[in-house]
């Protein structure tokens, strides 16, 4: 992924799906970078941490994200539902509409 508004936006779902796994400092300072785009400098003058600090703990947490992802493939699976709830949305099939409304429900 290039475009670095895609990655971010990546890392904001990922963090979203797993970041109850970080532990809490992982997940404050990816949360500050990344959902509230706060700068390494702000974030290290905030908690009177390093700047390298910040940049290694966030690039960690980054990386043990994907690997989670890598691992469990959630948000893969619930793209391919959100795919599968939009191919079938438009049914007339009141069965089919049921399905796709619990489907719906659980996303």
């Amino acid at each position: 992924m290039s475009n670095p508004i895609d990655k971010k936006l990546e890392v904001s779902m990922l963090l979203q799906t797993y970041g109850g796994l970080l532990t809490d400092k992982q997940r404050e300072y990816l949360n500050l970078y990344i959902n509230e785009d706060l700068s390494l400098n702000e974030i290290s003058d905030d908690y009177n941490v390093s700047r390298a600090a910040i940049y290694d703990a966030i690039h960690k947490a980054t990386d043990i994200l994907e690997k989670y992802e890598t691992s469990f493939h959630v948000l893969a699976k619930q793209e391919q539902l959100q795919n599968i709830v939009e191919k079938y949305k438009a049914s007339n099939n009141e069965e089919v509409k049921q399905i796709i409304k619990e489907i719906e429900e659980i996303l």
